[in-house]
């Protein structure tokens, strides 16, 4: 009976000791987690402030290079033309079309987007090329077999007016 006593306070304290020693354990890993979920929060929002610090410098480069004749959206979704720079940062913008313009006085801060000017559209031609018999194109491995075939032109279709019906 004195053994069983001894060995169940025996496995009491050293399971009490295991226990304080992982519950101890527990709470250090608990607070290296937290403190790292911490740093790279703080580490995302020092590099995502430098990113819009950098945009906001370049919309306000933009904003200051703007001149007469240059297309702007505001951030009421009006779509116009810089007619003329007043002072203080205040621009006469023409909205509408040219028979019935509006012109509008805005802020500088009420610009939303600066439209660039397009670079002149390339011409991209409608037909291709014909095709040289001379060009051979081989794969690897294989012996060169080229088979020709012929491209059946289809008649063209012609409309006919009514004065030609009537002619006719």
């Amino acid at each position: 009976m004195i053994y069983n006593i001894l060995a169940d306070s025996t496995t009491t304290s050293a399971t009490q000791s295991a226990a304080q020693t992982s519950a101890l354990s527990g709470n250090w890993t608990m607070y290296i987690f937290l403190g790292v979920i911490l740093l790279l929060f703080i580490v995302y929002m020092v590099f995502s402030r430098r990113r819009s610090k950098k945009q906001e410098q370049e919309f306000e480069s933009l904003i200051s290079a703007l001149k007469v004749g240059d297309r702007i959206l505001t951030i009421g979704r009006w779509y116009g033309e810089i007619v003329e720079i007043l002072p203080d940062d205040m621009f006469v913008v023409k909205t509408g079309s040219d028979e019935h313009p509006g012109y509008v006085t805005i802020d500088k801060n009420t610009i939303a987007h600066i439209f660039k000017e397009q670079p002149a559209a390339v011409e991209v031609p409608t037909e291709l090329p014909p095709a040289q018999d001379d060009e051979v194109f081989e794969q690897e491995g294989e012996e060169s077999a080229v088979e020709t075939t012929e491209t059946s032109e289809q008649p063209e279709t012609t409309v006919q007016t009514e004065e030609e019906k009537e002619i006719q």
